[in-house]
């Protein structure tokens, strides 16, 4: 997948999920990969989400490249309705809950 694809699906569920302010998606260019590798993160102040470039440009699972995007806008989310967006705390969860975003996404770290 590339960045444009990215953006392109971010803009698609910003309307879906009712996100304000569409944040746009960025490459983690110093990423690595591996178990304790971060797969994506949101940042408030840019509006911006982060990801992996190597789960980005490597991955063909698109599903998972998608639960990442859906996982931190599930923070952009967050952070619209309480000014808060990098807790998986209960009110997080229950935020993922009401956009059907599924439980296993309350962490974006490889397992």
């Amino acid at each position: 997948m590339n960045l444009a694809q990215a953006n392109e699906i971010t803009k698609t569920l910003s309307k879906k999920y009712g996100i304000l302010h569409r944040p746009t998606i960025r490459i983690l260019k110093n990423s690595r990969y591996g178990s304790n590798a971060i797969m994506g993160y949101f940042t408030p102040k840019t509006n911006e989400i982060f990801i992996n470039k190597y789960i980005l440009e490597q991955w063909t699972n698109k599903e998972i490249i998608n639960d990442v995007i859906k996982h931190e806008l599930m923070h952009a989310l967050s952070y619209q309705i309480r000014k808060d967006s990098k807790y998986h705390d209960k009110k997080f969860k229950e935020i993922c809950e009401q956009c059907g975003v599924g439980g296993n996404l309350s962490s974006a770290k490889k397992k």
